[in-house]
């Protein structure tokens, strides 16, 4: 069983927005008004307690547009420092990049707890790797 409640909060701690749930398996999703890429967490509550978490996706691309143009072009010269899985830290948080956006599993703490450990694949650019 997942969370019954999942917010969005800010980098401050102001909650953002209330996540409905969008399917009963516990897929939570929204809109919201702000900008595109800003640093947030995720807070799910249920019936493992409360949980706070960095998303996936708040992290910014970790390829950049030179390295876009570059590789595109066949030009880059260094291509095995920017594509592939990197240990990486982000904003202060350790993790693993992936800027080919190739599938990965994440573990979660609330997935730690489910029967396999994992949770579905993800396509991410930067996942966590410490709670």
């Amino acid at each position: 069983m997942g969370p019954a409640r999942v917010v969005l909060r800010c980098a401050g701690g102001a909650v953002v927005a209330e996540l409905p749930r969008a399917h009963a398996a516990g897929l939570f999703a929204g809109a919201i008004a702000e900008p595109p890429i800003f640093r947030y967490r995720l807070r799910a509550e249920g019936d493992r307690g409360l949980v706070e978490f960095d998303d996936i996706y708040s992290f910014p691309p970790v390829l950049g547009d030179l390295d876009a143009h570059l590789l595109a072009e066949g030009r880059h010269l260094e291509a095995y420092k920017v594509m592939g899985a990197h240990c990486r830290k982000i904003d202060g948080v350790d993790g693993i990049s992936s800027p080919c956006g190739r599938p990965m599993r994440v573990v979660s703490a609330w997935s730690a707890n489910s029967t396999n450990g994992m949770v579905g694949a993800a396509q991410c650019e930067f996942a966590r790797t410490s709670a």
